[in-house]
């Protein structure tokens, strides 16, 4: 997991806080009851084996990114990776950042294909202001560059009026097709 945002403590803070129902925020700012503090150990006891990676060394370049990519599908066989999110990695880069956005998103499909891993990029919309308003791929930063790289998109939505329910829409699936669904929020 590559996170421009947040560091590998807030990141594993959020995957416990999720198993033990502690709030992350309790976890890392707040005094633990004793309950609480029971549930955040023994949470992070049963998380501790698992094969997440969380690598803050990468947040300087995104040929970094790649070469832990690579050195980490090789030493420990990973699969699936996340980064969290394009956007960020693309700040400050010359001129033409949807270009560049693109450039990227072509690598990291050479990437998933070279190694036959998935590699999710997370990518912001543009805020319109209408968050009733169904998205689309027009809405995605850089899109087009963005767009023809990858094999699927999903589009995440949180309608103002309802805050149980989000909406999630296939906006474009290679060799699957495209759909929505309403899911409920937890």
């Amino acid at each position: 997991y590559y996170s421009m945002e947040m560091s590998a403590q807030q990141l594993a803070s959020r995957i416990v806080a999720k198993s033990t129902e502690v709030s992350a925020r309790t976890s890392l700012y707040d005094r633990l009851s004793d309950d609480e503090f029971k549930k955040l150990y023994d949470g992070s006891l049963a998380l501790k084996n698992l094969p997440i990676y969380f690598d803050e060394d990468s947040k300087i370049s995104f040929v970094k990114i790649c070469q832990s990519i690579r050195r980490l599908v090789k030493k420990v066989g990973v699969k699936v990776v996340f980064l969290d999110y394009l956007q960020i990695l693309a700040n400050g880069r010359g001129d033409n950042r949807e270009q560049m956005l693109g450039d990227m998103a072509r690598d990291l499909k050479r990437l998933a294909v070279e190694h036959d891993i998935c590699i999710v990029a997370l990518s912001q919309l543009n805020r319109s202001g209408d968050r009733d308003k169904e998205p689309s791929l027009a809405n995605m930063r850089g899109s087009g560059q963005i767009e023809e790289a990858c094999d699927i998109a999903v589009l995440i939505q949180r309608p103002k009026k309802d805050n149980e329910r989000v909406n999630i829409y296939l906006a474009k699936g290679r060799n699957i097709g495209t759909g929505k669904a309403t899911v409920k929020f937890n």
